[in-house]
């Protein structure tokens, strides 16, 4: 008995610790837990910053669909549907070189991209991308 009562507070201990980070392990390499993400206008502000690819590099080069202009032509260019997608994916990329390992892969960015295109189906592609642009740094 006595035994018990001096374990007790020891393996107490040990539960709260691992009931506190077992969330934090299950989330750990996703976009969501690292709350990692630069919007367009970051970008678009700081070409210094960019790795992976230069403001000069054509959108259609780097992800083998739309425009056949110059990345930061297409962060500067307004409007919704492709334009707004276009934006959106330039800084997804572009958080994705920045925050890897933690962020999306530019495989996958590209790849989401490509999908959009071919499905015609821009502005949910824009939108998924958008929310993890404006998750913050």
């Amino acid at each position: 008995m006595m035994k018990m009562k001096k374990t007790f507070p020891v393996v107490l201990a040990v539960v709260i610790a691992l009931g506190a980070l077992f969330p934090v392990i299950l989330q750990a390499g996703t976009a969501s837990a690292c709350h990692q993400g630069l919007t367009p206008g970051y970008w678009k502000n700081h070409t210094d910053q960019w790795a992976g690819v230069s403001p000069n590099s054509c959108f259609h080069c780097v992800f083998g669909v739309g425009p056949r202009k110059p990345l930061i032509d297409v962060l500067r260019t307004g409007g919704g549907g492709e334009k707004a997608l276009g934006r959106h994916a330039v800084a997804a990329l572009l958080n994705a070189y920045r925050f890897q390992p933690d962020w999306y892969s530019p495989w996958w960015v590209k790849e989401r991209v490509r999908y959009a295109y071919s499905s015609g189906n821009f502005e949910a592609v824009k939108n998924q991308l958008e929310a993890l642009n404006e998750l913050g740094e």
